[in-house]
């Protein structure tokens, strides 16, 4: 049911009960919006397990480590393309200000009154008729339902979520980059494209600005430096491995690129209080 590998949008109800109770770890290389009308569904992203309820919005993006379980039969719509196909520009300065629910510092499950459930699940059920038929311009229709469809969400976001300030174009135009770069980079990592930890240094390089230049960027609208930023993403992704893998440490410090698993034990443990093999038994217990 894809529309040329860009785009697809199904039902979560038409699949079939043997589909997996438990989506294993992974990265993804799409866009999904997924419409959850049931209970069912335990979405797990870092060492946090949240229970989506009725009439939520979970949004997954280009890079994002996750997994999912479900207790039962699950109900809603899923949609799912490519940043081609909704020609997104990732490289535009505004583009997390178009679709602030794909930022990895807000894409979290969105809750929806049921109006507003409604007028986005009438949008999918056209969508669906037009993958459905044989019409010579249902691609063009598809893009221009999923073209108001993240409009309509991102008027429903922009209305219940948090005022935060918005930094200059230019400032944010790097910082998008430098989360684009980081998370690239962790990829290769764990596809073992690389063996040496992302750094301060590191980054600025392939961003072609200087490290002092990246620090006051991600200092300006994180109040953080870029070395704690990256710090605290590789101890995400740590613990997302240990929670939802039955990887050996030892193989996850090397997914993570330290030299060696003494230093990934430090450094969970500076972070976390613990190893990472007592924060695993824990979660297990």
């Amino acid at each position: 049911m894809e529309l040329e590998g860009e785009f697809a949008c199904i039902r979560l109800e038409d699949q079939k009960g043997e589909k997996l109770k438990h989506m294993p770890l992974s990265r993804t290389n799409f866009y999904r919006i997924i419409h959850l009308e049931s209970s069912h569904l335990i979405h797990i992203e870092g060492d946090k397990k949240v229970k989506v309820g009725l009439n939520r919005l979970i949004f997954s993006y280009p890079g994002k480590l996750e997994s999912w379980s479900r207790t039962g039969k699950l109900k809603g719509t899923v949609i799912y393309f490519t940043r081609n196909f909704i020609d997104m520009d990732v490289s535009h300065p505004k583009y997390f200000d178009s679709f602030p629910f794909f930022d990895p510092l807000k894409s979290v499950p969105l809750g929806l009154q049921p109006p507003e459930a409604a007028g986005l699940k009438f949008i999918v059920d056209e969508m669906i008729l037009e993958m459905r038929s044989n019409r010579p311009d249902k691609f063009e229709m598809a893009k221009k339902l999923l073209a108001i469809y993240l409009l309509k969400i991102k008027r429903i976001h922009l209305a219940i979520a948090e005022d935060c300030s918005s930094p200059g174009n230019k400032n944010q135009y790097l910082y998008t980059q430098f989360l684009e770069v980081l998370e690239c980079y962790m990829r290769q990592l764990a596809a073992g494209e690389k063996q040496v930890m992302p750094s301060a240094s590191l980054l600025a390089e392939l961003l072609n600005v200087t490290p002092n230049r990246l620090n006051k960027n991600i200092m300006e609208i994180r109040q953080q430096t870029t070395s704690s930023v990256i710090q605290e993403k590789v101890l995400k992704d740590a613990k997302t491995y240990l929670l939802n893998t039955s990887f050996q440490v030892s193989e996850i410090a090397y997914k993570l690129g330290f030299e060696n698993l003494s230093y990934f034990n430090r450094f969970f443990k500076k972070f976390t209080g613990i190893t990472p093999t007592l924060f695993r038994q824990h979660a297990i217990s």
